[in-house]
């Protein structure tokens, strides 16, 4: 239930905030789904975590949850600077802001940890969103790479 409802919250949040960027975002988003699906497989496949909760896709990703990320993929390109140095910086405070939020799908009981810790998804987190803004920058060319 708690991906459901994270997915109802974040998505008028989305509409009210960036909906309008859809066109521009939505390959971003389907990158930031692959770059959490391989995250996640490999979390799951050396037993650090497991989620609890939902309809599981490949016994090992709630489908909410995949929603959830495409939406939160968007938003966080929907804002990305487009200098490197202020993207980290960026990446670094939006990170936070994706720690509270598992934090809470912890204490919801929708994801158990069996060898991990919450503060080690920070570095995850930041890590996995810089992937997502090289790859973003790839496929959409809208800045050179690394400069």
């Amino acid at each position: 239930m708690p991906f459901i409802v994270k997915a109802l919250i974040i998505l008028p949040v989305f509409y009210f905030f960036a909906g309008g960027n859809f066109h521009r975002l939505w390959k971003g988003g389907l990158i930031g789904v692959g770059v959490a699906l391989a995250a996640d497989f490999v979390g799951y496949k050396l037993s650090l975590y497991r989620y609890l909760e939902g309809q599981l896709l490949f016994n090992i990703y709630p489908f909410f949850h995949l929603i959830n990320m495409f939406i939160f993929a968007m938003l966080f390109l929907n804002w990305l600077p487009r200098e490197w140095t202020k993207r980290i910086l960026y990446t670094v405070y939006v990170s936070v802001i994706f720690l509270a939020i598992e934090a809470m799908m912890f204490q919801a009981n929708a994801i158990v940890y069996l060898h991990w810790e919450l503060w080690h998804s920070y570095f995850l987190d930041i890590g996995g969103l810089l992937l997502l803004a090289y790859l973003n920058d790839l496929i959409t060319k809208k800045t050179a790479v690394w400069g």
